[in-house]
Order: C-alpha cells, then sequence, then structure tokens
C-alpha cells in the first residue's frame, strides 16, 4: 500500500484492499474498512441528508446502493476499533510504530543537515521537518513531492543555514527517504503477488 501511495495514490485504495482481502480479513470487511476511512467527509454527509430537489430520485438511489452499505460497513469498522483499542498492547505497537518512523525521518534529515556542514540545532530540524510534513499532508501530489522539499528548503533557510547547504541536505533526504526505498518495496511488491499474498 505504501508503495502504490507514493507511485499512484488512487491505486492504494485497490492494493490495500487486495492486502486486507487475504484469509486474514474477510473482503467485505476489507472493503468496508476502507471505506469508513475514505468517505468520512462531512461534506458529503450534509449533501446526501439535503439533496436538493431535482436530485431526489438521485440520491434515493445512492442511498440505497452506496450509502447504506457504507454506513453498514462504518459500523463493523468501528467495532474492530473497538476491539484494536480494548487491547492496550496493539495501541502501544500502533503508537510506538508510527512514532518510530517519524523520529527515524526526522535523523536522518539531521544526518543529511551534518553531512553538508550543519550549523542548525536538532530543535529547528524537526520544527522544519514536521512543517514540512504538515504542508505535504494537503499538498495534491504524490507523496508530496515538491511542496515537501520546497517547504523544507525554505523552513531551513529560514532559520539560518545558506540556500546551498539546504537544497543538498533536503535533496538528499528525500533521495534516502523516499526514492530509493522504491526498488526493494517494488521486488517486494512483485514477490508477495508471486506468491498470491496480494
Amino acid at each position: 500500500p505504501i508503495l502504490a501511495n507514493r507511485l499512484c495514490p488512487l491505486s492504494e485504495f485497490r492494493t490495500t484492499g487486495r492486502v486486507l482481502g487475504r484469509p486474514a480479513a474477510p473482503t467485505p470487511a476489507a472493503s468496508r474498512c476502507q471505506a469508513w476511512d475514505h468517505c468520512s467527509s462531512s461534506e458529503w454527509s450534509r449533501l446526501l441528508q439535503s439533496p436538493p430537489p431535482h436530485c431526489s430520485d438521485l440520491f434515493g438511489a445512492v442511498r440505497r446502493t452506496v450509502i447504506r452499505p457504507i454506513i453498514d460497513g462504518i459500523g463493523t469498522a468501528a467495532g474492530y476499533v473497538v476491539q484494536v483499542i480494548r487491547s492496550l498492547l496493539r495501541v502501544v505497537a500502533r503508537v510506538g510504530g508510527s512514532s518510530l518512523i517519524t523520529s527515524s525521518y526526522l535523523l536522518a534529515l539531521v544526518f543529511s543537515v551534518e553531512a553538508f556542514g550543519g550549523g542548525l540545532t536538532v530543535a529547528q530540524i524537526g520544527a522544519s521537518y514536521l512543517g514540512a510534513a504538515a504542508i505535504a499532508n494537503i499538498a495534491p501530489t504524490p507523496g508530496g513531492i515538491g511542496p515537501r522539499e520546497a517547504a523544507m528548503i525554505a523552513a531551513l533557510s529560514g532559520f539560518g543555514l545558506d540556500a546551498p547547504i539546504a537544497i543538498s541536505a533536503v535533496l538528499t533526504f528525500r533521495l534516502a527517504t523516499f526514492w530509493l526505498p522504491i526498488a526493494p518495496g517494488w521486488a517486494t511488491f512483485v514477490w508477495m503477488e508471486r506468491r498470491g499474498e496480494i
């Protein structure tokens, strides 16, 4: 799913469904979990609850064929969430894993900056990384390509790092953490597909 998200975010839904659709999670349950993640917008809810008069027939059909299954799926997915929350070990593993990934990326950026001369504190580099990550999350590009790099370079330069050093450090960081992992990710994807795991 991570590889699919980086190369084509729209394919992430299909790939994740194939992974979750293995015996460990029935296909309907996998689809419902994904639907909950992708279709929880409050704007959609308001639109479907109060459709314009001339669209009532259309939205009536949408409610019956699309919305109702999604609502049922939300109920099922909510049950899964409750099960996870009840398991303290799973919650700790989830939070700990997410924190570890973020910390690893932050350290990678620190090492990249230091490799080209450094000059900033870990706190300044961390603020630059987190700010750029927030911007990348709303950027309409796969993996935040473009806006993430621009935001990190601007933030590092704003903290006093020379622009050439900031550019070199950010490009090295992105090469190591974004582009290079695509090759083993693709190889793993092909291997799992041949074994029938996805």
